[in-house]
């Protein structure tokens, strides 16, 4: 069960990741990059079945800059200066979110 849940998260990603990416190649700074989340459910009583079943949510882009570590600061001052906010859709279901970094660079190879 454990490797079909991976298989599947896999292409769910990839297929993610495609359309993400050709929303904001353009918006990528020809010196810096996008921090880049994944993110994940994984239902509580997972650990009791003896393994973590984490199943694709969506991609978002963090924020750019010129460094992973710039973006992400970026990032948290911006929560910082918002006001209010709203529960997600995971937290109302009293699942836990994974989330998993990724930092795409604008320079060219």
């Amino acid at each position: 069960m454990g490797l079909f849940v991976t298989l599947v998260n896999y292409k769910l990603a990839n297929d993610g990741m495609k359309k993400l990416m050709a929303g904001i190649a353009t918006h990528i700074p020809k010196n810096g990059g996008a921090l880049i989340t994944h993110v994940y459910q994984q239902p509580p009583n997972a650990s009791s079945y003896g393994f973590t079943a984490e199943l694709f949510m969506y991609a978002y882009v963090l924020a750019y800059g010129t460094t992973a570590r710039d973006a992400y600061f970026r990032y948290i001052k911006d929560q910082e200066l918002r006001t209010g906010g709203t529960v997600s859709q995971g937290t109302l279901e009293r699942w836990s979110k994974v989330e998993r970094h990724i930092w795409v660079s604008g320079a060219k190879p």
